[in-house]
């Protein structure tokens, strides 16, 4: 059993305990270690820089996902970049430029075009370190996830909310195995551009042009369809530059079929840090760390020290209550 929290065992900050190379932060003590004392994260060594992800989250939808073990793809269109959140204008081109368009067509597509194009896509975002973070120098954690004091300001809450952080590799396999028979996923890193106000491209590469042949020879949704799987990186994977410094991944979900869809959050949430102004209420804390504690997860607070990042134990968790033992 761990002790409580008027136990008498004093933890200071986590500090690693390494020796050798910088550039390889495996543990060199490998004897059994109780887990409320060694974090599944390692929040001051990084081996590489996709090994986690980070999700900021206001306090009240984290205690929801840690109650539910759920986590919500959000609909393409709640997301902030105004390509995202704004209605896409398709304009028509056709092989046969002679050919006028009928004004039935050019009013199903303004009307429903961008509706079924983005509508049926479930995006779920992620924050990647940056690459400046890998090693273990003193600095490197200014370019860990869980440092970025916009998205603190912005996604978590003010610093009152928390940022919870994931394996990849596991939270992918998640995702795969969510995904609907017949739907489509796409995943990767967001690239950062203005969208250009004129595109000098072929029509066939015009994110934005849609092919009047074939909406008239497949029907509007298939011909849709089609358009946004080869436009996927144009129209679901880029932002304006101004969002740059957020490091985003994601993975796009496109299902005609379900309006919405949660993913179990299984083995693949590794740790969590509360910001620096999360509540005092001590209920509120003792809820939380009981239900970090059934997934082994210490809770962190993240602390501004003159500006620059730094984390401590938010305190010890009540029980020893966890899955698996």
């Amino acid at each position: 059993m761990p002790p409580g929290r008027d136990g008498d065992l004093t933890l200071l900050p986590f500090r690693p305990r390494r020796r050798g190379d910088q550039r390889n932060c495996q543990l060199t003590d490998e004897r059994p270690k109780a887990w409320w004392t060694e974090p599944q994260v390692d929040y001051f060594c990084l081996d590489r820089e996709d090994q986690y992800v980070y999700r900021y989250r206001t306090h009240e939808r984290a205690i929801q996902e840690l109650k539910t073990r759920k986590i919500r793809m959000s609909p393409f269109a709640e997301l902030n970049d105004p390509k995202e959140s704004n209605n896409w204008r398709f304009d028509l081109a056709s092989s046969d430029s002679r050919q006028g368009f009928d004004p039935n067509v050019e009013r199903e597509i303004e009307e429903s075009g961008t509706v079924f194009a983005k509508a049926h896509a479930k995006v779920l975002c992620v924050t990647l370190d940056d690459a400046s973070a890998v090693g273990m120098g003193v600095e490197n954690i200014w370019g860990r996830g869980f440092s970025r004091p916009r998205m603190w300001q912005q996604y978590g809450e003010n610093y009152r909310g928390v940022c919870m952080i994931f394996d990849r590799v596991a939270l992918d396999r998640i995702v795969q195995a969510a995904r609907p028979e017949g739907s489509v996923l796409m995943a990767g890193r967001v690239i950062y551009g203005n969208t250009p106000r004129v595109f000098r491209l072929s029509f066939a590469d015009h994110p934005f042009m849609l092919d009047y042949d074939r909406v008239v020879a497949a029907g509007l949704q298939q011909a849709v369809f089609e358009h946004v799987i080869r436009h996927r990186d144009r129209l679901f994977f880029e932002k304006a530059i101004d969002w740059r410094s957020e490091k985003e991944r994601r993975w796009v979900i496109w299902d005609n079929t379900h309006s919405e869809l949660f993913l179990d959050i299984g083995d693949a949430l590794k740790g969590v840090i509360v910001g620096s102004e999360f509540s005092n209420d001590v209920a509120l804390q003792e809820e939380f760390q009981d239900l970090c504690a059934g997934d082994k997860i210490l809770v962190y607070q993240l602390h501004w020290r003159n500006g620059s990042p730094d984390i401590n134990f938010l305190r010890l968790p009540t029980r020893a209550t966890s899955r698996g033992g």
